[in-house]
């Protein structure tokens, strides 16, 4: 009740409870500054943001609250307040998306693609080293019939 000033810069401030904008608003007089808390701007913002602007009255520093806001690789420093939505929050992009899951599907592609080539031409030697490290594995991808089939034997007659 007696308290009618708060001074809250220089800290890492990200929001405020519902029940502090409700102490603002039954105390009218009460004086807070919560400047020089400089944060990356991000959607997370748009409740902080949102809090100040409903309790501006009762926070003399508004236009100090300030964010860092990254701009196509130009790191700005704006308010807080005048930054909008659209930025702070940019829209779901589902062209950018859809290159991304393009682009890792290429990749899962050709790198599957690689693996089979080289099973393919390094077959007895991956067989050999799982026969002898491996022998489950080597069950699992071999059958009896397929083993015998490729074997090479060598007649010895005396």
């Amino acid at each position: 009740e007696n308290l009618k000033y708060l001074s809250l810069k220089e800290n890492r401030i990200r929001d405020f409870p519902e029940s502090f904008s409700d102490f603002l608003n039954d105390h009218k007089d009460f004086k807070l500054f919560i400047s020089n808390n400089n944060t990356y701007c991000d959607c997370e913002k748009k409740i902080l943001k949102t809090f100040l602007l409903k309790n501006s009255a009762s926070i003399r520093d508004v236009a100090n609250i300030t964010c860092e806001i990254d701009n196509n690789g130009t790191i700005s420093i704006l308010p807080l307040y005048k930054i909008p939505a659209s930025i702070l929050c940019p829209k779901f992009n589902g062209q950018n998306l859809s290159f991304k899951i393009t682009i890792w599907l290429s990749i899962l592609f050709f790198t599957m693609i690689t693996i089979l080539l080289l099973y393919y031409k390094q077959r007895q030697l991956i067989l050999s080293f799982l026969y002898i490290h491996c022998e489950q594995l080597f069950q699992l991808l071999c059958e009896e019939n397929e083993q015998m089939d490729e074997k090479i034997f060598d007649a010895f007659i005396a």
